[in-house]
């Protein structure tokens, strides 16, 4: 059985990854000059009086709500770099969409290796899939909204999660993780049970 090896990135993918980012940069320019919304005034004011664990805490009874430190520590480094500049806290949120789209991309390559498919198209189906996911107009709540952030951080460790489940089943020459610790830490639906590993 000939193992297949993990294949280089080309300067072509570079180039169309650069491209796809810029693009996304550009959609979202708007979002990352817009000022805080909502709920994100309450969610610096608690950053401010009670550090990394005040997401922890209701403002109005003092009782814990959700147990998400990893967001907590993400929101308090925002803010300790950032203050109350708005635009760090979108541009956070944007890096975890953009992540999400290329992991998207990544999953749509490990699948499409299994399809008897031209090899053109193959090709053009991860940066398509991660392209279009960037691009969704409903996704981009996530993004404006810095208190909506639980969505795409929790999707980037669950797509992280996924994609690394993925990788041996393709290339079975690399050792695949354990479950991830980290999902606790960001949102309770991505809190999901390991896959079993196929036969």
């Amino acid at each position: 059985m000939k193992i297949k090896s993990f294949p280089k990135i080309s300067f072509y993918s570079i180039i169309l990854i650069v491209i796809i980012a810029l693009t996304g940069f550009i959609a979202y320019s708007n979002i990352l000059n817009s000022f805080f919304l909502s709920d994100d005034f309450v969610l610096i004011a608690l950053l401010s009086k009670l550090g990394p664990f005040g997401l922890w805490f209701n403002q109005q009874h003092g009782q814990s709500l959700f147990f998400r430190p990893l967001l907590g520590l993400i929101s308090f480094l925002d803010y300790k770099i950032w203050g109350l500049n708005h635009f760090g806290y979108h541009l956070t949120n944007f890096g975890f969409h953009l992540a999400n789209s290329f992991l998207v991309g990544s999953i749509a390559f490990l699948f499409s290796l299994n399809l008897r498919l031209d090899l053109k198209l193959k090709r053009f189906i991860p940066y398509f899939a991660g392209f279009i996911f960037l691009l969704l107009p409903s996704h981009s709540e996530a993004v404006s909204w810095i208190s909506a952030r639980t969505d795409v951080i929790a999707t980037f460790f669950a797509l992280l999660s996924f994609s690394i489940y993925l990788i041996p089943i393709n290339y079975p020459n690399l050792t695949p993780s354990s479950s991830p610790p980290y999902q606790p830490g960001t949102k309770t639906p991505s809190n999901s049970p390991p896959l079993p590993r196929g036969g």
